[in-house]
């Protein structure tokens, strides 16, 4: 079961996916597939940490956990070489144990800068 509700899956206007502590995604919704423009049977399972740009995938995977999960707060930009979008993110790890990952944009799609 994912950690979000799946009436958030068809949601373009919010972010949500749950990663693997390696970085191959584990479920996604809509927000989260527009962004890296490949479709939900291409994407989960596949490796997805190029993505985040800023701060990087292996960044995120250093930060210590706060009591809540959250492991960081603030913008983070994802995308390709094509096209990034910055987005207000908040990122938690789920427990310890399984290293799996989360992020959601905490109000909405916020196409802060597009290239």
């Amino acid at each position: 079961m994912p950690w979000f509700a799946q009436n958030l899956k068809p949601l373009l206007a919010v972010v949500a996916a749950t990663l693997s502590e390696d970085g191959v995604l584990l479920d996604a919704n809509a927000g989260f597939l527009r962004i890296v423009r490949l479709g939900e049977q291409d994407l989960i399972g596949a490796q997805v940490s190029r993505f985040f740009l800023q701060p990087n995938f292996a960044t995120l995977a250093r930060i210590d956990a706060r009591a809540d999960g959250e492991i960081y707060h603030g913008l983070l930009t994802m995308g390709d070489d094509m096209t990034t979008r910055t987005l207000r993110a908040r990122v938690w790890r789920l427990d310890q144990g399984c290293g799996c990952w989360r992020n959601m944009t905490s109000t909405g799609w916020n196409d802060l800068t597009r290239r």
